[in-house]
């Protein structure tokens, strides 16, 4: 399962960007198509032990997996809206491709985008921000709670059948993490749920990537 308006992207970075801009942009390109692949098979392994009754132990290191995974990806996009559009905003922060480190994020490129009054209202900017954070989708609402309960702890998964929300995280856990109501699900709906979504935001993403580049100067 591919990432949307993939081939269009790379056409049009390989006519726009030359030298070893182009080569980190397509490497990150692959990064961000093989992490997806990876968050998909996290998924389909997760389903398989829930068909075979595996104990939350088992099932909590593939969740690991999965939300690592999707969140890679996300991380993998924002390097290459940053490419896409630090020479057309040089003055919004963003790091130019020979010096990218790994303070490059999609949390420093929204953020980038959005402060600029120059490029907060450029489609790719409003995309990012209203759907990560002003007015942010259900599904990247989830993603993001249970990211940030992966970096302290296995995820506690009632029952070994659900992913949890909030009220269903231990005291001590709780705290560790942003407030937020977020109900708990299914993990088979809860990943078809987190790939679907990212899926879809990521040929998005794309497609104004693309017109991005169009719309870059050249050097």
């Amino acid at each position: 399962m591919g990432l949307p308006g993939e081939a269009e992207l790379l056409r049009t970075a390989g006519r726009v960007l030359t030298g070893p801009e182009r080569e980190l942009f397509e490497a990150l390109h692959q990064f961000a198509a093989q992490r997806f692949e990876a968050a998909d098979a996290a998924a389909a392994r997760i389903q398989r032990l829930l068909g075979e009754g595996a104990q939350a132990a088992e099932l909590q290191r593939e969740v690991h997996a999965f939300l690592r995974e999707c969140w890679d990806t996300l991380d993998a996009i924002g390097r290459q809206v940053n490419i896409c559009a630090w020479r057309l905003f040089p003055d919004a922060g963003f790091y130019p491709p020979g010096r990218m480190t790994r303070q490059c994020t999609f949390y420093t490129v929204r953020r980038a985008l959005h402060a600029s009054g120059v490029a907060s209202p450029h489609p790719l900017a409003a995309l990012l921000w209203e759907e990560t954070r002003s007015r942010a989708h259900p599904a990247y609402v989830r993603l993001s709670f249970l990211y940030n309960v992966a970096l302290f702890a296995p995820v506690p998964l009632p029952h070994a059948t659900r992913f949890p929300g909030t009220a269903d995280l231990p005291g001590w856990l709780r705290g560790l993490v942003k407030v937020q109501d977020v109900a708990g699900v299914l993990l088979t709906a809860g990943t078809v749920e987190v790939l679907e979504w990212l899926r879809d935001f990521a040929g998005r993403c794309y497609r104004l990537m693309e017109r991005t580049l169009g719309e870059t100067p050249t050097r």
